[in-house]
């Protein structure tokens, strides 16, 4: 039996406890599946279903999915043709609107897993807070063992402009950068079904989906909260969407659409903060300059800089992309040729 100091509803029946959707793309990771489905089956919380999304994995996580759904009616098997992370989250996402029994929705990817009192801290979080959105902390997975990356804040609520700042904070870094939690991930946010009516994830495989759909929660949300609970377990492995190439050129894409979700002065400070840091990633990641017109975000980058929603650093290399574009060519050219030296020498 749970502690109760993992689960605050264990005093009441589990069928008056609040239903929760936890939704887990698959694609080609049989090699972690096990694990992460069985963190979700360890929940000290009773009332959820997985919905786990085969999105046509040529390995064999479809199988994995069919034989865990055999022996637990909490997981629910869905197979699709591959189409794409968000195609497979939004498949769970239309059989859940349409079955009307669920009160939260929930996300992990299937390299992932979470800690025994995932979901019961999240509900239990929103519930007293009354919270449309709840935020919580994380670990990293390596080789070696968990990792904190970063700091533990209290738990704090977020209206809308604080909560889309608090989205983006991981690549503009403005005044939340640093605190475990902020970033646009889903897999650390529990939903209440309110904010998520008609929300639906983009598919294009060019781009980063995940905070677009977030900030699009937000607009729907009554109230938001942040809570110091480290509850998720991120694995870093070399194969992960993150560890590709193309993750630059997809962030940047989202971030140019992320511009025309501002809804106030602030946050289009914050957007314009998020998108210029994306823009000098991508012209260091692939020493060639983004396809959009820098100079007409310039004015608005130096103001985001001095709001503090802009590190300095990253607007000086941004106005030597506007301004300079030959030096800030040379110059990232030269960075690449010094780091290429330094590692050679380490050899």
């Amino acid at each position: 039996m749970p502690q109760n100091k993992h689960n605050p509803f264990l005093q009441q029946s589990a069928d008056k406890w609040p239903g929760v959707a936890i939704i887990i793309p698959v694609y080609n990771v049989a090699e972690y599946l096990r694990e992460c489905l069985d963190s979700m089956l360890a929940q000290t919380y009773e009332n959820f279903t997985v919905f786990a999304v085969d999105d046509g994995s040529t390995d064999d996580s479809g199988s994995i999915l069919d034989e865990y759904a055999k022996k637990d009616k909490r997981i629910v098997a869905i197979h699709q043709k591959n189409a794409g992370q968000g195609a497979a989250r939004n498949n769970a996402l239309d059989r859940i609107e349409a079955l009307g029994t669920f009160d939260y929705v929930t996300f992990a990817d299937g390299d992932d897993k979470v800690q025994p009192q995932f979901v019961s801290q999240l509900v239990a979080t929103a519930e007293r807070t009354h919270a449309d959105i709840t935020i919580c902390a994380f670990h990293y997975l390596e080789s070696d063992g968990l990792h904190a990356s970063g700091r533990l804040h209290e738990e704090m609520f977020l209206d809308k402009e604080t909560y889309f700042e608090f989205v983006l904070s991981a690549g503009a870094r403005p005044t939340y950068h640093g605190i475990i939690g902020t970033g646009g991930m889903v897999w650390n946010k529990l939903f209440h079904l309110h904010a998520l009516k008609g929300v639906r994830f983009l598919t294009d495989k060019g781009l980063v989906e995940d905070e677009l759909f977030c900030l699009q929660a937000g607009e729907r949300s009554r109230g938001n909260v942040y809570f110091p609970g480290m509850l998720y377990i991120y694995r870093q492995r070399p194969g992960s969407d993150v560890k590709q190439s193309s993750i630059y050129r997809k962030m940047l894409a989202a971030r140019i659409l992320i511009l025309e979700h501002a809804f106030s002065p602030r946050t289009k400070l914050i957007a314009t903060a998020g998108l210029v840091a994306a823009a000098v990633d991508y012209f260091k990641r692939y020493e060639k300059f983004p396809p959009l017109n820098l100079y007409e975000h310039k004015e608005q980058a130096v103001k985001a800089c001095d709001k503090g929603y802009l590190r300095k650093r990253i607007l000086q290399r941004f106005a030597l992309m506007c301004d300079h574009p030959r030096l800030a060519f040379y110059y990232v050219v030269q960075r690449r040729i010094f780091n290429s030296i330094m590692f050679w020498r380490k050899r």
